[in-house]
């Protein structure tokens, strides 16, 4: 049995959480994804009914004892707290595939048959939005344990859809919530550009909506006086410019039938002016 990593043991509300991350420093492990579970045992329910700290004791011997593991996830998200268990700063276990170079966040449930209530969720989020932005993860890398090639699991259940979770997490980075201590820092110590929105993508003859909008014809109105200078000259000018056309037009048809008669009144002078001896 490998040796055991330690345990933290304990909870934070979503803005300590945030404060306690920005306290880390992570000098030899820096993890490259999260990976997102469910407990399924217990459920939220079932989890109240013992005390956090106890809680936090029983998965340790689970863990340590029980599994004979060097380690378990990072994280127990509860809809009133989020649990640190494993230190965030050394890889945990709790997906076989991604162990290495993951964090492991657990929700409190059984979302295979419970609903993803508000108040998980938004835990949820937050907690995935400060580790985000601690170390600039893209959430787009985010898994759920079920896509670990190696597990046969279905966690985290089918209520948990993963869509919403990587959008939540893009949402609470775009409004400049969730980083922790100010700008991450990269291993050189410099600081690193906070993580950007997704862009949208827009197509063509897209109209946008909300203040958009008002960009929109803000932009259409300051572009007016153009328009109204340049209109009247095209229309004054389309008229010439066909009147030419046309003109070339007849001209090219008209010149054969009038080459003919002047050939022929040529011809005839020609021949009287021999005929006169001229």
């Amino acid at each position: 049995m490998s040796a055991w990593k330690g345990t933290v043991g304990k909870g934070f509300t979503a803005d300590a959480f945030s404060d306690y991350v920005a306290t880390l420093a992570f000098p030899a492990w820096r993890p490259q994804f999260v990976v997102l579970h469910n407990t399924a045992v217990p459920t939220l329910a079932d989890w109240h009914s013992v005390p956090g700290d106890v809680r936090m004791k029983n998965l340790e011997s689970y863990y340590q004892n029980g599994q004979q593991w060097s380690a378990g996830p990072h994280l127990f998200v509860a809809d009133d707290l989020i649990w640190v268990f494993t230190p965030l700063n050394v890889s945990g276990v709790h997906s076989p595939s991604w162990n290495s170079i993951t964090w492991g966040v657990e929700i409190i449930g059984d979302y295979a048959v419970e609903p993803f209530g508000p108040a998980v969720r938004e835990n949820t989020l937050s907690a995935l939005a400060t580790l985000h932005a601690a170390l600039g993860l893209n959430p787009d890398t985010l898994r759920l344990h079920k896509e670990d090639p190696r597990t046969t699991h279905m966690c985290p259940g089918k209520n948990v859809i993963k869509a919403e979770i990587v959008q939540g997490v893009h949402d609470r980075l775009a409004v400049g919530e969730h980083v922790p201590g100010g700008l991450p820092t990269t291993q050189g110590g410099r600081a690193r550009e906070p993580l950007r929105p997704r862009k949208q993508e827009k197509k063509p003859g897209d109209c946008p909506v909300g203040t958009g909008a008002a960009t929109f014809y803000i932009n259409l109105w300051r572009r007016l006086p153009a328009v109204m200078v340049i209109t009247p000259l095209v229309v004054a000018l389309v008229p010439a410019l066909m009147a030419a056309f046309v003109a070339t037009l007849m001209a090219a048809m008209l010149t054969p039938f009038f080459a003919i008669p002047v050939t022929a009144i040529t011809g005839v002078y020609q021949l009287s002016a021999i005929r006169s001896g001229r």
